[in-house]
């Protein structure tokens, strides 16, 4: 008897705009999992470009596998209000963001994760409201784990977004924070975290995701946002005194990465990922 989507384990949701060059990879992880306990969802934010004809060429393939596929291309106010939209049309009970140009590791993704959870719960009632694991970044032609930390949730992302599967019913009830335009994950996970909410480490790595290089990192703005959140949710992080001696520092590192030669700020980034030991070698999926 087919699933229907309520009963769906999992819920995937890719987020794209304009993604024609990057979301076949995507799709293609998706469609090849080693499993049917999930939905699909495309949240498209009116693309013009051939995105959504990219996206609708897959619709028979998944049909075929008996997935549940929805395709929904329309203007959003950013990344995280489009991730609410898609929660909000979703049925699985888990969700995980997939967004164009990230994929999953392997085809048995889906089916480890389910595995982890029948072995360490009883019941699916016991089941725990977040699920997270490991996520491989390609930067700068290397390959590297995201430092991973659940202890220092309440100074960092604890782990990549990527690597993190949430239960629909707590998305519905804290949606993402729209307010913010880079950290609205770090918000959620560290919201569920205070408010009790549960953890739980399967130790699989989940996706792969591509880094463009310092040069497009935004250190400053990221640095400012995540102090916001930590004090908005009464667990600041430094002092007034030693916020702005950090900030100092940041806006030195920002101008650093901002304006000198991509060819120095890159070997800067390339040495700080070789001294922190982070490289570590990949079995590339068909659809990478």
């Amino acid at each position: 008897m087919e699933k229907t989507g309520t009963d769906r384990l999992f819920c995937v949701v890719t987020i794209c705009y304009n993604a024609e060059n990057t979301i076949k990879k995507t799709i293609e992880s998706v469609l090849n999992q080693n499993s049917i306990n999930y939905e699909y969802i495309i949240e498209d934010g009116s693309s013009n470009d051939s995105t959504v004809e990219i996206a609708e060429s897959y619709s028979e393939k998944f049909k075929e596998k008996g997935i549940s596929y929805k395709i929904i291309s329309k203007k959003d106010d950013g990344i995280y209000d489009a991730m609410n939209k898609a929660v909000s049309v979703s049925e699985g009970r888990y969700v995980i963001f997939m967004n164009s140009d990230d994929c999953f590791y392997s085809k048995d993704v889906l089916s480890n994760v389910e595995k982890s959870l029948k072995s360490n719960y009883k019941s699916g009632a016991d089941y725990p409201d977040i699920i997270y694991g490991d996520c491989i970044v390609k930067e700068l032609n290397m390959y590297f784990k995201f430092r991973k930390c659940f202890d220092l949730i309440k100074e960092r992302m604890p782990f990549s977004h990527q690597a993190c599967f949430a239960k629909r019913e707590l998305l519905i009830s804290a949606p993402l924070n729209t307010k913010y335009k880079i950290t609205a994950d770090y918000d959620f996970l560290l919201k569920s975290y205070i408010n009790g909410n549960s953890f739980y480490d399967c130790n699989e790595i989940i996706a792969l995701t591509t880094a463009d290089g310092v040069s497009s990192v935004n250190m400053l703005d990221t640095f400012i946002e995540v102090n916001k959140v930590c004090n908005a949710l009464n667990v600041p992080r430094f002092s007034e005194k030693a916020y702005n001696k950090k900030l100092k520092e940041m806006k030195i590192k920002q101008f650093v990465l901002s304006y000198f030669p991509i060819v120095i700020t890159h070997a800067i980034r390339k040495s700080q990922i070789k001294n922190r030991g982070q490289i570590t070698n990949v079995i590339l999926p068909p659809w990478a």
